[in-house]
């Protein structure tokens, strides 16, 4: 008895150990979450596929877990049950779609880089394979392959649609660095804007009007300072020839000022406290003499910015003003000659010159 057992234990040492059950990039046991911004499941199946085709491969679990973080980038955990064993890896990007392609690059990686290699040396093999029409991108730019008619990343990530896999072709994908629509906000942009108009009611009657602004910010903020002026006008007391005044305004102010845009057009939505001096002297008087008196006002205004060039703007805009301090004027010892209306307003049109950092084109290079 003990010959029979002894030769079954030394034929079960000595039998080839079972291979792992092998799968294809469809049919791997693979676990993907993602939130409805991004691709799914079936999606990222089909970026398996693009990369690896229809290579055998160990049949391990893998797991993708995809969330958006309070700050708005996207971050994947991949976890994966592989042999060496593979450490969990976390990587983050503004985009989910481009997140999800650097996720399923990564698990081909770790199941068959070989695969993986072929596909990125043979897009002409993989096009005849999967009878699709080659790309047009140039044979000396190294690309990797991604799922072709994949619809474009909307606007916001928010409006961005699931996106769904393809079967396997030679589009190519340019991998870059970074991309413009990655960037949620412009950059911080230095404007100088010179215009003049029309105001009413802040002096006697209509003037012309004239303002020197900064502005700093970006969409959708910006703050700007400004100097301002109402050419001085002339009034008089009702009767011919008598005497009157002259009136004029300097000011100064800052506003804050939301900045919606859409495509080259934006449109600044200003609020801020402005104040400066009304500058009078008396007119026809026996001697005439010069007064400087305060003057304080709320403003809030609206204006059509159109973005004519890079570095320069169209700047047509309204503003209310409501006067918080209202000198009163008497001329020669006579009745009140003028006092500054509780509210005023402006409509000017100027030029803006932008400087802004220039945005350095990112490279369009892949890692071989």
């Amino acid at each position: 008895m003990a010959a029979p057992a002894l030769l079954t234990t030394i034929l079960v040492t000595l039998a080839p150990a079972k291979p792992p059950p092998t799968a294809d990039a469809s049919t791997v046991a693979l676990t993907w979450r993602a939130p409805p911004a991004c691709v799914d499941e079936h999606g990222g199946r089909a970026l398996l596929r693009a990369y690896l085709g229809d290579t055998p491969i160990v049949d391990r679990p893998i797991t993708v877990d995809i969330t958006r973080r309070a700050d708005g980038v996207f971050e994947s955990t991949i976890a994966m049950d592989t042999d060496p064993p593979f450490a969990t890896r976390t990587i983050a990007s503004p985009r989910c779609d481009t997140l999800t392609r650097a996720t399923a690059l990564i698990i081909a990686v770790a199941l068959e880089p070989v695969a993986l290699a072929t596909t990125l040396d043979e897009p002409s093999d993989a096009a005849d394979a999967a009878g699709s029409s080659r790309s047009s991108t140039p044979r000396s730019t190294t690309s990797v392959p991604a799922p072709p008619k994949t619809p474009p990343p909307p606007t916001t990530d928010a409006a961005r649609a699931p996106l769904t896999g393809a079967p396997k072709g030679t589009r190519t994908w340019q991998v870059a660095s970074g991309s413009r629509r990655a960037q949620r906000s412009r950059p911080l942009e230095h404007t100088l804007r010179v215009a003049g108009g029309a105001a009413l009611l802040i002096v006697p009657g209509p003037s012309g009007a004239l303002e020197l602004v900064y502005a700093l910010g970006s969409e959708p903020w910006r703050v700007e300072a400004a100097v301002r002026g109402v050419l001085p006008r002339t009034v008089r007391y009702d009767d011919a020839g008598s005497p009157g005044g002259r009136f004029g305004l300097i000011s100064g102010g800052v506003r804050g000022c939301p900045t919606p845009s859409w495509g080259r057009v934006s449109f600044p939505l200003c609020f801020g406290l402005e104040g400066g001096a009304v500058l009078a002297r008396g007119v026809d008087v026996i001697a005439p003499t010069s007064r400087v008196t305060g003057w304080l006002a709320l403003v809030g205004g609206v204006a059509v910015r159109v973005r004519l060039h890079r570095a320069i703007a169209l700047v047509i805009g309204v503003d209310t003003l409501f006067s918080l301090r209202r000198p009163a004027y008497h001329v020669d010892g006579r009745e009140l000659l003028f006092e500054s209306s509780v509210l005023g307003g402006r409509a000017l049109i100027g030029i803006e010159w932008i400087v802004a950092p220039r945005q350095r084109t990112p490279s369009r290079r892949s890692a071989r």
